[in-house]
């Protein structure tokens, strides 16, 4: 099996929006288990995670349905001169690249902790797998990091400010 395949489907995501709907479930069976701050902390990474992987998912389906960019590639059910990697929607932006960085930022957003910040190579090898797997355009690439990053960051600011003490 070829490596940048391997590397492709840790950023599937369908992968990744079910687990957020394990994550949600998993903390609604154990949430009176925990104590009161790492409740307080699920609850925030919940807050901030959820809605940053899922809506940015749901952009990107959105977005694939208004901007119409075929990817660099021949789908197999077109031809049989294919990439068998290819997908048949469209290329923009890129739904790997997207879920891995909403997922990584999401969870240094919420989490605080620089050991995260290494996830974000992870991401970034997600991204390039795309491309060296020949199914994205490098803009759709950008365009999946930009929306990974930015939609995250608006849920985490909305948390800020409704869920957090303010300062004095």
């Amino acid at each position: 099996m070829d490596f940048w395949y391997l590397v492709t489907n840790i950023g599937e995501p369908q992968i990744w929006a079910a687990s957020t709907a394990v994550l949600l479930l998993t903390y609604f069976i154990f949430r009176k288990k925990i104590s009161s701050e790492k409740r307080k902390l699920f609850r925030k990474v919940l807050y901030i995670y959820i809605p940053g992987v899922l809506i940015s998912l749901l952009i990107v389906l959105l977005i694939k349905n208004l901007i119409i960019i075929e990817r660099p590639c021949i789908p197999c059910v077109v031809a049989s001169d294919c990439n068998p990697y290819c997908d048949i929607d469209n290329s923009f932006p890129s739904g790997h690249t997207t879920a891995m960085f909403a997922i990584v930022t999401s969870l240094y957003l919420a989490l605080r902790r620089k050991q995260l910040l290494p996830l974000y190579a992870l991401a970034l090898l997600v991204a390039a797998s795309r491309y060296f797997l020949g199914v994205h355009w490098p803009a759709d690439l950008i365009g999946g990091a930009v929306l990974g990053i930015t939609i995250p960051v608006i849920f985490w600011i909305v948390y800020k400010k409704e869920y957090e003490p303010r300062g004095g």
